[in-house]
């Protein structure tokens, strides 16, 4: 039989909001389970933008966090999107995040759509004529749909993009309340990977 070591301390190194939110990520997960977690903050690259962009599992994630989605749009929320506008040969379409709003038994709304578009049947029609968040970004209005509005949270799923200092001081915050030891040092020269992750220390 396998033999196996139970680790009992971990340490992050990094930069930025990537490092405050994997933190957050391990201090929710590991302290319940008497794991130690040491952070070491090095100090942030240049080119880091001032704003952070998230894709539509930003609300996953204040669920996990138990991070009320209110405080943080409030104070670090600058913008929504509902959606990824494609550009080619002259020709734009919208593909939102969520679904397009209308289930039909056991199957997407979506898929009777796209096949009648493939078979030309409706040839005037758009694909974005269909989707609520299409007409949402169309009309310029957006609000979040409400706990009770389910019937709207998946056609209306959203990204935001968030204030990167305010962010990562609420991310910080929930690091400090887990009892995360935060070490920030300038003494440790990394090697970045073209992505920007680091390759070696």
């Amino acid at each position: 039989m396998a033999e196996y070591t139970a680790i009992s301390n971990v340490v992050v190194i990094g930069h930025g909001v990537s490092l405050s939110m994997m933190a957050a990520l391990l201090g929710h997960g590991l302290t319940r389970h008497s794991k130690t977690i040491t952070v070491v903050q090095l100090p942030d690259m240049a080119n880091d933008c001032d704003v952070v962009v998230s894709g539509p599992e930003f609300t996953a994630l204040c669920d996990i966090l138990k991070l009320p989605i209110e405080q943080v749009i409030s104070h670090c929320v600058e913008g929504f999107s509902l959606g990824t506008c494609y550009h080619k040969d002259q020709r734009s379409w919208f593909v939102p995040f969520g679904h397009m709003g209308l289930i039909m038994g056991a199957a997407y709304f979506d898929q009777g759509i796209l096949r009648a578009l493939k078979d030309e049947l409706l040839p005037e029609l758009q694909w974005q004529h269909l989707s609520l968040a299409a007409q949402a970004v169309s009309a310029g209005k957006f609000a979040i749909a409400g706990p009770k509005q389910t019937h709207l949270q998946g056609p209306l799923k959203y990204a935001v993009t968030l204030n990167r200092q305010a962010y990562r001081t609420l991310l910080q915050q929930i690091v400090q309340q887990a009892g995360i030891k935060i070490i920030a040092t300038a003494s440790i020269t990394p090697t970045y990977h073209e992505t920007g992750a680091i390759s070696d220390l």
